[in-house]
């Protein structure tokens, strides 16, 4: 009879309001639903894309390696590649500015200076070894070469190379805030070959071309968002 009992009030308990609530309480937090991100389209290009940057109406996009390499221009209003430029082998980083799209190309050490007009390269720049990010500004290009630590700053107007800036081991990020250029060193394990065991950050006043400032980072620190800074910061 009392097991009757005990089995009777077990089971008023589950059909209690809540007692699901109950049952599976837990002094463990529930984890957070995951936020689903859904593709909107997708466009082929090539083989390994890497840099991107824009001008009005298109995406530039640096796709390739040593046997297939180039930049495939996107119209952004049909979503569609409407040209591919052949650039030097293996293009990275992209960049636009002073009225061109420019390409760096790692395994060739050079810069190519597309015209959007005609879709055309109209200058190819020698810079340092293995080249990787790329800046327009203050007048100038700004390419961090990852294969020997420093930075290349090209005029536009002669597509020469003016200076050349030493900063610390393998430099990969580049962009310019309040007239400074900053540069993120990844500082180790560039292509195989162990370089230091400390990342940095370093800014380049573009009037001397040379380095001011070196902040100590994490390792492998290669990416350099843009942003505003304040002036209090």
């Amino acid at each position: 009879m009392f097991k009757h009992i005990q089995r009777f009030v077990l089971l008023l308990i589950l059909l209690l309001p809540g007692a699901s609530h109950w049952q599976t309480q837990s002094s463990v937090p529930e984890a957070a639903e995951p936020i689903l991100h859904f593709e909107i389209t997708k466009i082929v290009v090539g083989f390994g894309p890497q840099g991107i940057a824009f001008t009005p109406g298109a995406a530039w996009v640096a796709y390739g390696n040593d046997k297939e390499f180039g930049v495939a221009r996107i119209d952004t209003a049909t979503k569609q590649v409407v040209a591919r430029i052949a650039t030097g082998r293996w293009p990275v980083g992209a960049a636009t500015g002073e009225g061109s799209v420019w390409i760096v190309n790692r395994n060739e050490n050079t810069v190519s200076r597309i015209d959007p007009e005609s879709n055309r390269v109209v200058a190819t720049i020698r810079v340092g070894k293995k080249p990787i990010g790329i800046e327009v500004a203050e007048g100038s290009i700004w390419v961090t070469n990852s294969g020997e630590g420093t930075v290349t700053r090209i005029d536009p107007h002669s597509n020469t190379v003016v200076a050349s800036v030493q900063v610390g081991p393998a430099p990969f990020g580049v962009t310019c805030n309040h007239g400074m250029v900053w540069v993120v060193n990844s500082g180790r394990f560039l292509f195989g070959r162990s370089l230091s065991l400390a990342g940095s950050l370093e800014l380049i006043d573009p009037k001397p071309n040379a380095v001011t400032k070196k902040i100590k980072v994490p390792l492998s620190n290669v990416v350099l968002a843009h942003g505003d800074v304040s002036s209090n910061g």
